[in-house]
């Protein structure tokens, strides 16, 4: 007689909140069978966040029953070839099952996250291949490559580091359009930056500049300005400060900096500049930044910071300032309550916390997390200087009126 998996649907009904309890419940007695979520609530009040770690997939209300009939096929299908139901995740209603057979349907250019990756040839290798081992496909992610070489060296990076990952690899071009799941290989004797379109620009280094080839900073400034964001940036082993810079303009523009742990990199020249010059929001292994990408592009950002908004009347925003006043005695409640917010909001995605009350809490017994949120606000004072022609006008004598 054959066996067929079972399966467990549940359908979460607010307000009673029955439907995570249940979860929790079948868990703690069985880890293998199927769950999937069916509701109209499943990504309000982060129940998603809730539950995620126990689910195979959720399915948001209305659907039709053949969407729904397609859903618990693919989880039967995945589940009769798979020990472990992990093997059988589905992100949603994307309906996506990580094989080389599913079809990807089209993200929007808006909403693609772009990560700029720096290092050097010192170390460099054995860190991306680190990182490029935790990453999933459909990640609604493109990833670029500085990483420094002689002018007349011939990268072998789209070679190797296709060798570990089913991810695509290759060497970019001049003006191509970012693509989602693909990393972009800097060639030899180019600068490479974005534009606006969501495309490579690649560029000749100057002539007689002894700056590192290509520019990590050039990169990340130029993904800083146009993905705002859904900006990210990383520094993994290699020699020098290349990089720091950039860190600096892709914090100040809202996105996110990783940095590999000096004491894992090769070379820690890389790592230790933008730890010294910039606010570093995640410090990791390089085989776990694979795991924060992931994180950082599922999570709910638009619906948490919708749902928290800084305004002067918030009470957990009063307790912020407090303490910031308290350790670093600056009275921020004066200064522009959007800017202000703007940086809190970017903390809390940087920890993934998606409350304010979870950000209070977590700052009241953390000074070290006062520290970071006193230098994140201050960063952007140094916007003023990146703004060439602001900077260059204050510089003009001003016309005399007689």
């Amino acid at each position: 007689m054959t066996h067929r998996p079972s399966l467990v649907i549940t359908e979460i009904q607010l307000p009673q909140m029955n439907g995570p309890e249940l979860i929790q419940e079948i868990r703690k007695n069985d880890s293998k069978t199927p769950v999937i979520v069916f509701s109209a609530h499943i990504e309000e009040d982060f129940i998603l966040d809730t539950i995620k770690e126990h689910i195979n997939g959720f399915i948001s209300k209305p659907t039709n029953n053949k969407k729904l009939a397609q859903v618990i096929d693919q989880v039967l299908s995945v589940g009769k070839h798979e020990d472990s139901v992990d093997k059988a995740k589905i992100l949603g209603d994307s309906l996506t099952l990580n094989n080389e057979s599913e079809k990807e349907l089209p993200q929007d250019p808006e909403s693609l996250m772009v990560v700029g990756i720096g290092s050097s040839v010192f170390g460099g290798l054995e860190a991306l291949t680190a990182l490029i081992k935790g990453l999933p496909r459909n990640n609604n992610t493109a990833y670029i490559i500085a990483q420094h070489l002689s002018p007349k060296h011939n990268t072998m990076l789209v070679e190797l580091l296709s060798r570990e990952s089913s991810l695509m690899f290759k060497e970019a071009e001049h003006n191509e359009t970012l693509e989602s799941d693909v990393f972009y290989i800097t060639p030899p004797n180019k600068n490479v930056e974005i534009n606006n379109n969501n495309q490579i620009v690649l560029s000749a280094p100057e002539k007689h500049s002894f700056l590192p080839k290509p520019s990590v900073n050039q990169l990340f400034i130029s993904i800083a300005k146009y993905k705002k964001e859904k900006s990210v940036g990383i520094i993994l082993s290699g020699t020098g400060s290349d990089g720091c810079q950039g860190m600096r303009a892709i914090n100040a523009e809202g996105g996110i900096t990783i940095v590999q742990e000096p004491s894992t990199a090769k070379y820690d020249g890389m790592p230790m500049a933008s730890i010294n010059g910039s606010v570093v929001d995640i410090l990791i292994v390089a085989d776990k930044i694979g795991e924060e990408l992931v994180a950082l592009a599922n999570f709910p950002r638009n619906k948490v910071l919708k749902k928290h908004q800084v305004t002067p009347a918030n009470d957990h925003i009063s307790i912020i300032f407090a303490l910031l006043h308290k350790i670093k005695h600056v009275d921020f409640s004066v200064y522009k309550k959007a800017t202000i917010g703007r940086r809190i909001e970017r903390r809390m995605v940087a920890l993934k916390v998606t409350t304010l009350s979870e950000y209070v809490a977590l700052i009241e017994r953390d000074k070290q997390e006062v520290e970071l949120l006193y230098k994140d606000i201050l960063i952007g004072v140094t916007s003023f200087f990146r703004d060439r022609d602001a900077y260059d006008s204050a510089g003009k004598p001003s016309r005399q009126i007689s």
